[in-house]
């Protein structure tokens, strides 16, 4: 069918820059879109991860890879019509240091949302299936309006406002509902606690939230992902082990960028890897040389397993981009374990209608 979104680049794009040591500001640009949502790491290097957006203004900066607070740092220093500005913060502008910066398309003024228990504020970009969602907890159980109009696959949630509150990043997948949690910057199986989600389920209109936390008082933020048909796949597979002949996803158009996390096993090779099209060029059987994951949860830079460590070779963890899909492979315990279940998000570069249903 003819998709709703022809171009996946109008709502999801990828940038590489190179750092200057902070001598002047970078401008990165060249996106379809002005961008409301920017994630950043350094690939050189170990830098720190960053998330900036525009709900809580440029400069508010929030670590993926880290259960510490918001701070105000000179990353992201402004958002632009098609791009951004980075600053002299020296994790996203070292000298010399590669970087890439994902960015995603939310956009329009937050406006206020009642379908809850719990009043929300939500920014959203409801035919790309992407909103974000704050609120301030009530300190009991309820719900949260997310404006989408579907039901999210993915919830990611995290403390703001709050720069000596630490703590981390809770996950709600559509895969176990609001039976289970994982933590975005950690290496943590999805677990089975009826109070981080409430045991609920989310639905068209809204997510379910717990009462067993701490949070559960302060300023939260949910960046809420649904599944929307070309754009984005979000689900699970189960692995085969298999170092030539990998597991394909059927996503039904050509990813641009993947998030992946073994979800039934806590291992130091269970971490959130990541994988974009522009980084990695190329599809490979891993014998001499393989695409490089970055790991969400971890501040290594390419080229390292999900444990931190030094690849050992080049057949490890192998993500291959198709025209409708993509192929997990290679003998890492991080993408396709046999038996073991893994969660994911794909977002699109085009879907495989747009081009008449060919591969290229």
């Amino acid at each position: 069918p003819t998709p709703t979104i022809a171009n996946g680049r109008d709502h999801f794009d990828t940038k590489l820059y190179t750092g200057n040591g902070g001598s002047s500001t970078i401008t990165v640009s060249g996106y379809n879109f002005a961008p409301n949502l920017v994630w950043l790491k350094g690939r050189s290097d170990p830098d720190k991860h960053g998330l900036y957006d525009t709900v809580r203004g440029a400069t508010k900066l929030l670590i993926p890879s880290s259960a510490n607070g918001e701070s105000t740092q000179n990353g992201v220093t402004a958002f632009n019509s098609d791009g951004f500005d980075i600053g002299n913060y020296a994790e996203t502008n070292g000298s010399s240091r590669t970087y890439v910066a994902w960015a995603w398309n939310v956009p329009g003024s937050a406006s206020s949302n009642s379908d809850g228990t719990i009043t929300s504020s939500v920014t959203k970009n409801a035919d790309a299936g992407i909103s974000i969602v704050t609120w301030t907890g009530t300190g009991s159980a309820g719900t949260v309006g997310h404006g989408l109009g579907s039901k999210p696959d993915l919830i990611i949630a995290k403390v703001y406002g709050d720069s000596s509150y630490s703590d981390n990043w809770p996950v709600y997948s559509s895969v176990f509902d609001g039976t289970h949690y994982a933590y975005l910057n950690d290496t943590r199986k999805f677990t089975d606690y009826s109070d981080f989600w409430n045991d609920g389920t989310a639905t068209s209109t809204v997510f379910p939230v717990g009462s067993d936390n701490s949070d559960n008082t302060k300023s939260l933020l949910a960046l809420c992902f649904t599944s929307v048909a070309g754009f984005s796949s979000i689900g699970s597979y189960e692995g085969n082990g298999s170092t030539t002949a990998g597991v394909f996803v059927h996503t039904n158009f050509r990813p641009a960028w993947i998030l992946i996390k073994r979800a039934d096993t806590s291992s130091s090779y269970a971490s959130w890897a990541i994988y974009d099209s522009t980084r990695s060029t190329f599809n490979t059987t891993g014998t001499s040389s393989y695409n490089f994951p970055l790991w969400a949860n971890r501040d290594a830079q390419e080229g390292k397993r999900g444990d931190g460590s030094s690849a050992a070779s080049g057949a490890e963890n192998i993500i291959n981009f198709f025209s409708n899909g993509f192929m997990a492979l290679g003998s890492g315990a991080e993408l396709n374990v046999a038996n073991e279940t893994y969660v994911y998000m794909a977002f699109a570069s085009n879907p495989f209608s747009a081009n008449g249903g060919l591969a290229f």
